[in-house]
């Protein structure tokens, strides 16, 4: 019961510290989503990625596997290169000197394997998966070795693990059957279309997204009208639903992997959208076509 000055009860400063709870949770999602921003050569090199991935994908398995592992292998080196400018360089001593963790091998080591990876997956889907189980323990063993700790392997790991994700899903997809692959490129290149151009001006940054899906779901349309062997009406229509939930939540996890989701991150961002929409697409057709 209020006081007769008229002071907030218990309850209603618990519904305003709830209110601000879920206020700023919101506002955490929206900082999560990409802002974009159309200045310099951005649009330009979105085109040419499509261009490149399209060229890649009707080429064959060897393509968009070289081309997914060199836009893997920036997009690691950056990341792992964000993340070590964010933390202090460690005080040496000169006894120590010789054995302290140098970050540059970290930036070295998560370029070759988020590059490599792509490439195990234009192979073997059996060698992609022991590739992912292989690298977080080489990546501990190199900093162990060098008298580091887990934490300063943290930026090596997310750089090496974080960027394939995407790029060899699409290896995958592809792998498994053309139209699949060519589907999934077309969709999420869209969605980055219409999240990217529409996105750059809005006032809001759900606006983006929102245009973006309205392309997925065009591509989804065409794909379930003529449905090219082996996809179905049925198949084709899930696995676009599965793109457009999707590839937002690709951006939001690329983003909270950043040490600001403002950071420049290029090679992140031609991936983002992969990272959840990818793989579970690749699921998706396999259990429904395979």
């Amino acid at each position: 019961m209020a006081t007769a000055t008229g002071n907030p009860t218990k309850v209603q400063r618990n519904r305003d510290a709830s209110t601000r709870s879920k206020s700023s949770a919101a506002d955490s999602k929206r900082r999560l989503l990409v802002e974009p921003d159309i200045n310099g050569p951005r649009v330009r090199l979105g085109v040419l990625w499509f261009l490149l991935a399209m060229a890649a994908v009707t080429s064959g398995r060897v393509w968009i596997a070289l081309l997914c592992s060199g836009v893997s292998a920036v997009a690691g080196y950056q990341l792992t290169r964000l993340w070590n400018s964010q933390r202090k360089a460690p005080k040496r001593s000169k006894g120590s000197a010789k054995n302290a963790p140098d970050p540059g091998n970290g930036l070295v080591l998560a370029t070759v394997i988020s590059g490599t990876l792509p490439l195990l997956a234009g192979y073997s889907t059996g060698a992609t998966g022991l590739g992912f189980i292989v690298a977080p323990f080489l990546v501990i063993a190199m900093h162990t070795v060098r008298g580091g700790n887990f934490s300063a392997a943290v930026p090596t790991l997310i750089g090496s693990l974080l960027p394939p994700i995407g790029a060899v899903s699409i290896v995958l997809a592809v792998r498994f059957n053309l139209w699949a692959g060519l589907f999934l490129v077309v969709a999420v290149s869209l969605y980055d279309a219409g999240s990217f151009l529409h996105g750059a001006e809005s006032s809001s940054r759900w606006e983006g997204p929102a245009a973006g899906i309205i392309g997925v779901m065009a591509a989804t349309f065409t794909m379930a009208v003529f449905h090219p062997n082996p996809l179905t009406p049925v198949s084709a229509a899930i696995s676009g639903v599965i793109i457009a939930i999707t590839c937002p939540l690709g951006q939001m996890l690329a983003s909270r992997f950043l040490p600001r989701p403002d950071a420049k991150a290029r090679g992140l961002r031609r991936l983002d959208a992969y990272l959840v929409a990818g793989p579970l697409f690749y699921v998706a057709v396999v259990i429904m076509m395979g």
